[in-house]
């Protein structure tokens, strides 16, 4: 899942407060998740991307600043992603609860390659 976050109204180096918590769609927390968070910009603290594990009740947290947005990335073996975007206001805390439905039954996809002449 890739998450997009803020918009016109983020202000240069504002700190910015995520939270995200991860579940399936039986609405139990998906401990263990993989959540990748980007604070975004120049001037972005941390720099570079963090993947961080979901705890117990499948949250993850994590305070930055964003010079333009945020970006998130939330998956887990055996569970589909999900994607959306949203604007936020870097003055009021993040809080997102992303819904992974379980894979159930896949459906075995084959390829067979073919010679043209």
């Amino acid at each position: 899942m890739m998450l997009a976050a803020c918009g016109s109204g983020c202000v240069f180096g504002e700190p910015v407060s995520v939270q995200v918590k991860v579940i399936d769609d039986l609405g139990t927390p998906l401990a263990g998740g993989d959540v990748l968070v980007l604070f975004q910009g120049e001037k972005a603290k941390p720099q570079g991307e963090r993947i961080l594990q979901s705890d117990a009740n499948g949250v993850v947290r994590i305070q930055g600043e964003t010079t333009y947005g945020v970006t998130l990335r939330a998956w887990k073996s055996g569970h589909y992603e999900t994607e959306s975007e949203f604007s936020i206001d870097p003055r009021k805390p993040v809080e997102r609860t992303y819904v992974l439905p379980r894979i159930l039954n896949p459906i075995p996809l084959f390829a067979a390659r073919e010679e043209y002449q």
